[in-house]
């Protein structure tokens, strides 16, 4: 039921290529702007909390694999991204 419901019959388009980040941070923070709190560094601050908590090698590994444009979009310095540290729960 979920599938017909969901994907049946569905053809995915070529995915788009990633706009820049201030333009992808602003189409964020558009959404429903009345009580909005993203802030401009949106993309840095998700990829900063992700990659604390997932191993780097992993996340590239999936990164790679995704469209062009991907891994640039999630990357962080490499002076920021060495002070991050795995966490488990």
């Amino acid at each position: 039921m979920l599938r017909a419901i969901f994907v049946a019959g569905w053809r995915p388009a070529e995915p788009l290529p990633f706009a820049d980040r201030a333009s992808l941070a602003r189409d964020a923070q558009a959404l429903r702007p009345h009580h909005n709190l993203t802030p401009p560094h949106v993309i840095e601050a998700v990829s900063r909390a992700l990659r604390r908590q997932v191993h780097a090698q992993d996340l590239d590994r999936v990164l790679a694999g995704l469209p062009p444009g991907a891994a640039a979009f999630w990357h962080l310095p490499p002076d920021e991204a060495a002070h991050l540290t795995v966490r488990f729960p």
